[in-house]
C-alpha cells in the first residue's frame, strides 16, 4: 500500500513537470483584420502535436484565436485546448513606431486521460496569462511576399490537478497546485500573398524547469 502511494506521488510528479509545453498561441503577426477570418494548422516538434487554429477580427485592431488538437508527451497524448486575445498596441503603418506591438491575453487547457502510459495517471493542466509581442514585416524582393520575424514573452499561473489510480477501488488526489511561469518564443511568419502564410515558431515554457517545442504551421486567410 505505502509503495503504490509513493509510487503514485512520483507519477504526479513527473507528470506536472512535463505538461507545459506547446502553449504557442501567435499563429498570425499582428492581428488580421476586422471582420477577417484565419485557419490553419500546426505540426509540433519536441513534444509531438498536431493542432488546428481559427482567428476572427472582432475589431480594427483586434482579434480572437481558439485553437485544439493533440500534444504527445513522454507516450502520453494530451488533448489540448486554448484561446486568446490579441490587441495592436502600436503598428508601424498607423502609429510610425519602428516595430508592431501586440499585447494579449491567454487561456490554455490540456487534459490527460485515465489510460495514460503512467499506471493510471489522469490529469488536467491550465494556464492562464498574458504578455507581449513585437515584430515588424519585411518585403522579400521580387515577389509580393513579405517576412516578419517577431518575439514574444508571456507570464502567467500553470494549474495542475493530477489523480493516480495505482489498483480497483484506491484513489490518490495529491497532485494539485499551482506555480509561476511563462513563455518565451521566437519565431517568423512567412506572408506568400493575401491568402496564405506559413509561421516557425520555437517556443520555450518555464515554470520550475523548462521545455522547448518548435512548431510548423499554414495559414488560410478569407
Amino acid at each position: 500500500m505505502k509503495t503504490a502511494v509513493v509510487i503514485g506521488v512520483l507519477l504526479a510528479v513527473l507528470m506536472v513537470s512535463q505538461s507545459y509545453a506547446e502553449i504557442g498561441f501567435y499563429r498570425s503577426t499582428p492581428p488580421i483584420d476586422e471582420a477577417s477570418m484565419m485557419i490553419g494548422g500546426d505540426l509540433v516538434f519536441g513534444s509531438f502535436g498536431v493542432l488546428g487554429h481559427f482567428r476572427y477580427g472582432i475589431a480594427k485592431r483586434a482579434d480572437l484565436g481558439f485553437k485544439t488538437g493533440f500534444i504527445n508527451q513522454s507516450d502520453d497524448t494530451l488533448l489540448d485546448f486554448g484561446a486568446d486575445f490579441k490587441y495592436a498596441a502600436m503598428s508601424v503603418k498607423e502609429d510610425y513606431w519602428p516595430i508592431d506591438v501586440s499585447i494579449a491575453g491567454v487561456f490554455d487547457f490540456k487534459h490527460l486521460g485515465e489510460d495514460s502510459s503512467r499506471n493510471n495517471v489522469s490529469g488536467n493542466f491550465f494556464f492562464f496569462g498574458a504578455g507581449a509581442q513585437a515584430g515588424r514585416s519585411f518585403p522579400i524582393s521580387g515577389s509580393q511576399s513579405t517576412i516578419s520575424p517577431y518575439g514574444a514573452l508571456l507570464l502567467g499561473i500553470y494549474h495542475s490537478d493530477v489523480s493516480v489510480r495505482s489498483y480497483p477501488g484506491w484513489d490518490f488526489s495529491g497532485g494539485e497546485g499551482s506555480k509561476f511561469g511563462g513563455l518565451l518564443a521566437f519565431g517568423s511568419e512567412i506572408r506568400f500573398n493575401s491568402k496564405f502564410s506559413s509561421i516557425f515558431e520555437l517556443d520555450i515554457t518555464f515554470a520550475d524547469g523548462s521545455d522547448t517545442s518548435a512548431s510548423l504551421g499554414l495559414n488560410y486567410f478569407f
